[in-house]
C-alpha cells in the first residue's frame, strides 16, 4: 500500500502528475487532486484499445499529426522547431537538443514507433514520412522533471527499479548506486512483490519501470499490491496500470542511459547530493543475442515478401 505521507506530492507536481486514482489506495488520507489535474485525467484517460497504423494509413496519419517541412523556415528565437520535434525553449531544457555526448536528438530519445495507442497521441508530435513517430521532446523533459520530483518524495529504499530489457539493466544499476534506490538487474521473479514466501520478495512503496512491454508482470503485480508505477514508456504503450509516464524512446541504449541519467542527476540535485558520474557510465555494454539479430532478419525478409506480393 502507498502510504498517505510518500504519495503527498507538491502543488506543483500535482498540476502535471497524470495519477490512476483506481490502482492507489492510501491507507492515510485520501490524495488531494486539484481541479486542473482531474480535467487533465479527463482529457487524457486511458483506453485499452491499441490502434495499429496499417501499411497504407500514411496520408490519415499525417492529417493526424501533420509533417514538419524540412523546407519551413523557423522563427530566430529561442523558442523554435528547427529540428521538428516541437516547439522548445533550448534555455529550459535538462540537455541541449544536439549535444555531442547527451542530446536528444544526438541519442534519439524523440524516436517512436510506427505503432501508436490514443494514450500516447498527446506526446507525439508528428509521423516521419517513414511513418515512426516522433516524441515532442518539450513534454519529455517535463516529464522527467517530474519524475524526479515524484520519485525524490519516496525513502530511497522504498523504491525499486525493475528492467527485463537487457538495455536497461545496467542503466538502473547505476541509477540506484548514484541515489540509493533498489534495483532488480537480472531476470524478474514472478511473486516478487506478491509471494512473502520467496527469497526475493519485497515491499517497495514505488516501482520504476522501463519498458511496460517487457515487465509486465512487475507491473501486473504492483497493481494487485496498491504499489506506485512509474515507466518510461514508448509509442505503442497503453496507460493500464501505470500512474505516471515518461515518454521516450524505451528501446535504444543510449536513450534509455540518457532518461536515468538525468533522472539520477535531477533526484541528486533536489537532495543536495554531488552528482559527477559521465553519461557514458549509464551506457549498457550489452550486446543483442545472436538469436535475436537473426529474428530481426527473418522479420525484415517477411515484411519485404509481404510488400512485394501487394504490388
Amino acid at each position: 500500500m502507498v502510504e498517505s505521507k510518500n504519495t503527498d506530492v507538491n502543488e506543483e507536481m500535482t498540476e502535471e502528475l497524470n495519477i490512476n486514482e483506481a490502482n492507489i489506495e492510501n491507507t492515510g488520507e485520501e490524495t488531494e487532486v486539484n481541479e486542473e489535474l482531474k480535467e487533465e485525467l479527463t482529457e487524457e484517460s486511458p483506453t485499452d484499445e491499441a490502434i495499429e497504423e496499417p501499411e497504407d494509413a500514411e496520408e490519415e496519419a499525417e492529417e493526424e499529426l501533420p509533417e514538419v517541412s524540412e523546407l519551413d523556415e523557423p522563427v530566430e528565437t529561442e523558442k523554435s522547431d528547427a529540428a521538428g520535434v516541437g516547439v522548445v525553449d533550448s534555455n529550459d531544457l535538462l540537455v541541449a537538443l544536439d549535444d555531442e555526448k547527451q542530446g536528444y536528438l544526438t541519442h534519439g530519445v524523440h524516436i517512436g514507433l510506427k505503432y501508436r495507442t490514443s494514450d500516447m497521441r498527446p506526446f507525439i508530435y508528428r509521423i516521419r514520412p517513414d511513418k515512426l513517430c516522433v516524441f515532442e521532446v518539450s513534454k519529455i523533459d517535463k516529464r522527467i522533471k517530474i519524475a524526479a520530483k515524484f520519485i525524490s518524495q519516496f525513502n530511497p529504499q522504498d523504491v525499486l527499479l525493475v528492467s527485463n530489457r537487457e538495455y536497461g539493466r545496467h542503466p538502473i544499476k547505476k541509477f540506484a548506486e548514484q541515489t540509493g534506490c533498489r534495483a532488480i538487474t537480472k531476470r524478474y521473479v514472478s511473486g516478487t512483490l506478491t509471494n512473502p514466501n520467496i527469497a526475493n520478495y519485497t515491499e517497495p512503496k514505488l516501482l520504476v519501470i522501463t519498458d511496460p512491454g517487457a515487465d509486465l508482470q512487475a507491473i501486473k503485480e504492483a497493481a494487485e499490491t496498491g504499489i506506485a508505477t512509474l515507466a518510461i514508456c514508448d509509442t505503442n504503450t497503453r496507460f493500464k496500470n501505470l500512474d505516471f509516464i515518461i515518454p521516450g524512446n524505451n528501446k535504444g541504449k543510449n536513450s534509455i542511459a540518457l532518461i536515468y541519467w538525468l533522472l539520477a542527476r535531477e533526484v541528486s540535485r533536489i537532495k543536495g547530493k554531488e552528482f559527477d558520474t559521465p553519461f557514458e557510465h549509464f551506457v549498457s555494454y550489452a550486446e543483442p543475442q545472436p538469436y535475436l539479430l537473426r529474428m530481426q532478419e527473418l522479420q525484415r525478409m517477411s515484411r519485404a515478401r509481404q510488400r512485394g506480393r501487394k504490388r
